[in-house]
């Protein structure tokens, strides 16, 4: 699907222009083009980004494939970004991760993506409501757009937050292999965000060092901004992995608990047992000279032997603190 926004430098904001009318727009030095690619067809993206905009070939075939890391490059005339964005799947309860490409020019931004982002679809719904985000400058855009990818980082988070905090009760009180299923899949969840949001962080500190002149010293403290809001995400995911960290050990030791209390009433039941199962076994040989064997009470006198060796046993235990 193509989405295209112009701004002219008069401040005139129009949408669906095409692009056929691309070269126009990219002729005019104070405007701002936005063009985005969401999912788009082979015959799209070659279209738009090597026909039209005709980017470099390597930064092309990044953009088309994943790229599995956060990077920034500097070509003549614009810098090419590739950051991520998480989604929370509700079914499975899994974050994944949600590649999108920036292209940032002098008077154009071109995003691509291969799958439907919130961001992106809820900057295309505020600019059709509101026209004063297409009257920034394009780096300036490029940050606000950052920002609102960096922001919805926060409902996947304190989801999962939720679910730690849901989790640690239930470790506690039912330790099913169901538990340690949900520990597991949160430790995959949050190593999902680290490993895009910490090598984003250094994206965008290269931005903010100047190492690319596309980028204003205007716009650089909103840049800066992100950084800030990159650095916070990236305490709660350090802190949530310590506490999933936590919650995978407090599962292991109440299930080690749990086991060692049925191996020892286990053990104290044997123990009690071994003594009977070896009078009853004496007794029950059948050799003919075993005088017992005539006497009259001697059935009720081993049974009562029996009794009173196995109560004595479990007093033993009781006062040895093993019950």
């Amino acid at each position: 699907m193509l989405t295209i926004w112009y701004r002219d430098g008069k401040g005139n904001v129009q949408s669906g222009i095409g692009l056929h009318g691309v070269p126009a727009a990219l002729a005019d030095a104070g405007g701002l083009l936005w063009v985005d690619l969401a999912a788009p067809s082979e015959d799209e993206w070659r279209k738009a980004l090597v026909e039209t905009f005709n980017f470099h070939p390597l930064a092309v075939e990044d953009a088309v494939q994943d790229v599995h890391h956060p990077k920034v490059d500097g070509y003549d005339g614009y810098v090419y970004l590739v950051v991520h964005g998480v989604r929370l799947e509700h079914k499975n309860r899994v974050v994944r991760t949600e590649e999108l490409d920036i292209f940032l020019g002098k008077n154009f931004v071109v995003t691509h993506h291969r799958e439907p982002i919130s961001t992106i679809d809820d900057v295309i719904a505020l600019c059709a409501k509101d026209e004063r985000r297409l009257k920034l400058a394009p780096d300036m855009f490029v940050a606000e757009l950052l920002g609102s990818l960096i922001d919805h980082y926060l409902p996947v988070i304190d989801a999962i937050d939720a679910e730690l905090d849901e989790v640690e009760g239930t470790a506690i009180k039912r330790p099913d292999p169901k538990v340690l299923d949900k520990i597991l899949s949160l430790k995959r969840s949050i190593s999902n965000i680290r490993r895009v949001v910490g090598p984003q962080r250094e994206v965008i500190n290269k931005i903010i060092r100047g190492d690319f002149p596309i980028v204003s010293e205007k716009s650089r403290p909103y840049f800066r901004d992100v950084y800030d809001h990159i650095v916070r995400i990236i305490d709660i995911n350090d802190a949530e992995r310590d506490l999933s960290s936590g919650l995978l050990d407090l599962y292991l030791s109440v299930v080690s608990y749990r086991l060692n209390d049925v191996m020892r009433v286990l053990t104290v039941v044997t123990v009690i047992i071994m003594p009977l199962t070896l009078i009853s076994s004496i007794y029950g040989m059948n050799f003919k000279n075993m005088p017992e064997l005539g006497w009259h009470y001697g059935y009720f006198g081993i049974l009562g032997l029996m009794a009173a060796l196995a109560v004595g046993l479990v007093v033993f235990f009781r006062k040895r603190r093993w019950l």
